[in-house]
């Protein structure tokens, strides 16, 4: 969501170090922007109400050699210049992610305590905070130990101050990380997106730390003020993954990297196209013959690949169910001896999934973190890492990601069968000589593009739109629902295709156009059935459906679907291509659309 970038360079100013990174933190999701460099008086602040091209232009004659940068996606307050970060109070500048859950008591207090506040945010007692401890007489670091550690919620504040070329910074449940160049800079970000090509080494705050970075290097302590260890890092570059190229948005991008992503990540999970348990790292042999069942815990995209893995995990006897991560926090299970609990999310960051596997861990599960950031705060606390591989997804709407989450929970469910014998070597190789076709599949439903670009046209037109399908592919219509309405504001819906007739039949006329899925599979004269019920209602169909399906007066799309547990990956590609191509009909900003974020780091 939000995005923090700050510098400190003993040679030269900051600002297009800043500029840069807020650039590239974009893809994140944000409705303001804005810079505060350090002077010897006072802290300079600049912001708008909109893009960071907006802010670049008002910046031009402004710079320092400290200084810190933020886009803000709004919770509390409108997206307006002067709710927009960082935020000035007194001596300081403070820039924060996340959400201050004590926000109103702390205002009543700082209120009678003589403060005045000129925002609508949250954030603003915090900036109060630290400026109240510097005038108390603390050093900039104290000061923001004694502030965070009257913060309730989740957080990562950068501030810098008046007079002193240092920034100073904490971090509880919002992902914050510092850098340095090895020469006379040190940074600090919230993504490492923001600092590729300018640091080299990483290291990644954690909870509860707070810290100083200036050119003389880095302090880091716990909130309680005690020495905490730095774990310095290499950060490697990843900045050529991130041009746009030939195409015209990152989603469309990212939808045609599917093939190849997909094929980089079996090559690092199969090696040699072989499935070994050794792969998963030591004692992940005993841990999967222990295992009685497992918990898929994620949101949004990663709930829907939750959701079709508990159908392959079922399906050789593993009791599996998926919960949403919101959710599970306030409802969880009491967990026994033999529980994995697995974690999805793209960023490795997500609050709401973090949050509910540590109350699974808590509970005494083993946790699995499926994350496409490897050092994220996921990877770091979770018990067992598995990496999705997919590469850098700048577009909002996750595509590659799903699919490669898909690839790596199919892994996951054939390496806990193998552990526990279930699954028979001829099924074994069976299923893997499925995966390696799978890239090769991919390329050929990209094939259909064409006749998606007709569809589209249709579905632009509409106000409202179906999804329906059966077993893996019920949450595939969540996730073909969930594309549409994201990036092209088209109401959508994905209905399991048997509860058409308990209710959802009566939204369908001849306005509302409606996508079946209908593989080749043993369900498919149920499907073709509910579809042949929403045709005798004038409800206009759009089928995507393999070579065994036929039914008359449909306009119908053909697959090549690779079998039971590679269809829904086959099939999310089409979807993924309707729901571009009808936000490129609306005119929308597919990349960044409105009102949402890229990494959701608040509950």
């Amino acid at each position: 969501m939000c995005g923090i970038v700050g510098a400190c360079r003993a040679d030269n100013g900051v600002r297009q170090i800043l500029l840069r990174g807020l650039t590239t933190l974009e893809y994140r999701g944000y409705d303001s922007a804005g810079l505060a460099f350090v002077g010897d008086k006072n802290v300079q602040r600049l912001a708008v109400a909109g893009r960071v091209a907006k802010l670049r232009q008002i910046t031009k004659i402004t710079d320092g050699s400290t200084g810190i940068g933020h886009t803000r996606w709004a919770t509390h307050g409108a997206p307006d210049e002067h709710n927009a970060h960082p935020i000035a109070v007194g001596q300081v500048a403070l820039a924060h992610n996340g959400i201050i859950e004590n926000h109103a008591e702390l205002r009543r207090e700082l209120t009678d305590a003589g403060r005045v506040f000129h925002t609508d945010t949250d954030s603003e007692v915090a900036a109060h905070l630290l400026d109240m401890a510097l005038a108390d007489g603390d050093d900039f670091l104290t000061a923001m130990r004694r502030t965070a550690a009257k913060l309730h919620g989740a957080y990562a504040l950068v501030a810098v101050a008046a007079g002193n070329n240092s920034i100073a910074f904490a971090r509880d449940g919002s992902p914050l990380m510092a850098g340095t160049d090895n020469k006379n800079g040190f940074f600090v970000a919230s993504d490492a997106q923001a600092l590729n090509g300018i640091a080299h080494r990483a290291l990644y705050v954690e909870d509860r730390h707070c810290g100083l970075i200036s050119t003389a290097g880095i302090t880091l302590v716990t909130t309680d003020g005690e020495t905490a260890a730095q774990n310095w890092q290499p950060l490697p570059s990843g900045s050529e993954t991130v041009l746009l190229g030939e195409h015209r948005h990152f989603m469309e991008k990212e939808i045609f990297e599917q093939p190849d992503a997909i094929a980089a990540a079996l090559q690092h999970h199969l090696p040699k196209h072989q499935l070994s348990l050794r792969h998963f790292g030591n004692g992940a042999t005993s841990l999967f013959k222990r295992t009685r069942q497992v918990v898929i815990i994620a949101c949004g995209t990663s709930y829907h690949a939750a959701l079709i893995a508990t159908y392959w995990l079922r399906n050789f006897g593993i009791p599996c169910r998926a919960a949403i991560a919101s959710e599970y926090r306030y409802c969880p299970d009491k967990l026994a001896a033999g529980v994995l609990a697995v974690g999805v999310s793209q960023s490795g960051e997500t609050a709401d999934t973090l949050s509910a596997m540590r109350t699974a861990k808590s509970a005494g599960a083993t946790t699995v973190a499926l994350v496409n950031v490897p050092h994220s705060a996921m990877a770091r606390e979770a018990d067992l890492l598995m990496l999705a591989c997919a590469g850098t997804e700048i577009g909002v709407a996750a595509t590659k990601s799903f699919t490669a989450q898909l690839t790596q929970l199919l892994i996951l469910t054939l390496a806990l069968t193998k552990a526990r014998n279930v699954l028979a070597p001829a099924q074994e190789e069976d299923t893997l000589m499925q995966l390696r076709q799978l890239p090769y599949l991919m390329r050929r439903a990209l094939l259909i593009e064409d006749d998606i670009r007709r569809w589209a046209r249709v579905f632009a037109g509409a106000d409202s739109a179906l999804f329906i399908g059966r077993h893996t592919h019920y949450p595939l219509a969540l996730e073909g629902a969930l594309k549409l309405k994201e990036i092209s504001y088209i109401h959508a819906e994905g209905c399991a295709a048997g509860e058409l007739k308990h209710g959802t039949l009566a939204l369908v006329d001849k306005r509302v156009p409606i996508v079946g899925l209908a593989p080749d599979n043993e369900l498919l004269p149920k499907i073709t059935s509910n579809l042949a019920e929403v045709a005798a209602r004038d409800g206009r169909l759009f089928v995507l459906a393999g070579e065994k399906f036929d039914m008359p007066a449909t306009d119908t799309l053909r697959l090549q679907d690779g079998g039971n547990f590679l269809s829904p990956l086959i099939y999310a590609v089409p979807l993924q291509l309707l729901a571009y191509h009808t936000a490129l009909q609306k005119g929308t900003d597919i990349d960044k659309p409105r009102n949402l974020a890229k990494s959701v780091t608040v509950e």
